[in-house]
Order: C-alpha cells, then structure tokens, then sequence
C-alpha cells in the first residue's frame, strides 16, 4: 500500500500531481486515489493537494468521509502548458 514504506517520502512534482487529475476517468479524485497513483501516502497527498487549492489550481469538497479534488481552469492550464514544454511528454 502507498506511503507504508519507513522511510522519507518520495519526489513528485506539482505537475505530476496535476497530470493524475488530468487523466483521470472520473473528474474528481479522493486522496487515497491520488495516493495510490504516484505511490505516496494520504497525508502527503493531503498536505500537497491543499497546497495546490491555496494557489487555485486544484479544488475540493467533502463528499461523506471523502475529500475529493478537481482541476481548476487554472490548473488545466498549467498541465496544458507542461504538457507543451516537456518534450518527454510527446
């Protein structure tokens, strides 16, 4: 399971984070999700993601016990745009 690994957390991007949101199925996405996609634990994901909400590219809502997250226009944006500067991408 994500995040049950001793140790410090792994690196992933802003971007990255984003880019799960992106190509995601569903337009919305819970921690755990999130988690399990780039391997990192839920409160990592949690303390990233209200980072992400605090310059508005993400949004969120509480659904039951579930925080759910969502691009914003911005944060659709700024995938566009590393999608478009990272060669690695294409």
């Amino acid at each position: 399971m994500a995040g049950d690994k001793p140790g410090p957390e792994q690196e992933v991007s802003d971007e990255e984070l984003l880019r799960v949101l992106a190509l995601a199925y569903k337009p919305a996405l819970g921690t755990t999700e999130i988690a399990d996609r780039v391997d990192l634990s839920r409160q990592a994901i949690d303390r990233r993601m209200k980072q992400l909400e605090k310059i508005r590219l993400v949004e969120s809502g509480k659904f039951g016990s579930t925080r759910a997250w969502w691009l914003t226009d911005d944060g659709r944006r700024q995938v566009s745009d590393s999608e478009l500067n990272d060669p690695s991408s294409q």
